[in-house]
């Protein structure tokens, strides 16, 4: 399990290296507890039943744990990439669908976005190009690559998000990802759902439930 948490660290840092009208008030979501972060200027909601872990894994921690995971050319990867491996900000995790070997969560990175704005996340073919980095870097460390739902923008609460669904297999284990991604004062926020395969569609409600209520 402690190798799986550490790919779901890595396929954040993939996505968040690659890449405003008024807003209302965001309802009290049933159910769900608040969450603020005072450095990164952001409140979201989650539910109450997930655990959350709020804090960055060191870069010296991350990099020891990818030289023990994964090979060389995966590690090339993120290198070429650009990832920060200090962007993780929070994690929440899942324990009552949890296995012995994995625990279903979503974590949070926060990077540059390097010149990505948010009407970009809105353009298609920004999300085309965008997607193709995505397949040829997961392709490239991950078995059995399988897109579900191809990138593409999405009204959740007062935001616009870029929103990807894949399935990769792990570790042996068959995984889900919904990854969605938003863009505020010069950084790109990339929360990251990663569920077994069989429960992505049902896990993705309380994923966009928690999304709507981001609030900047």
């Amino acid at each position: 399990m402690k190798k799986f948490m550490t790919f779901l660290v890595v396929i954040a840092l993939i996505l968040a290296a690659g890449c405003s009208s008024p807003s209302v008030p965001v309802e009290d979501i049933e159910g769900f507890d608040k969450y603020t972060n005072d450095e990164h200027g952001f409140s979201l909601q989650y539910p109450e039943d997930w655990i959350l872990l709020d804090g960055s894994l060191s870069e010296e921690e991350l990099t020891a744990a990818l030289e023990e995971v994964f090979e060389d050319d995966a590690r090339q990867v993120l290198e070429d990439l650009g990832a920060d491996l200090s962007s993780a900000v929070a994690y929440w995790y899942d324990f009552d669908t949890a296995t012995e070997d994995f625990v279903p969560n979503v974590n949070l990175t926060v990077a540059a976005a390097a010149g990505m704005t948010q009407n970009n996340l809105k353009n298609a073919a920004t999300l085309k190009e965008m997607q193709g980095m995505l397949e040829d870097a997961y392709e490239s460390i991950f078995s059995d690559f399988t897109v579900v739902e191809n990138m593409n923008s999405k009204k959740l609460g007062n935001n616009d998000f870029a929103v990807f669904k894949f399935k990769v297999d792990v570790y042996g284990i068959n995984a889900g990802f919904c990854q969605a991604m938003i863009v505020n004062g010069g950084d790109i926020y990339t929360f990251t759902l990663t569920t077994f395969s069989d429960k992505l569609s049902s896990a993705v409600s309380r994923f966009e439930q928690m999304l709507s209520s981001v609030a900047f």
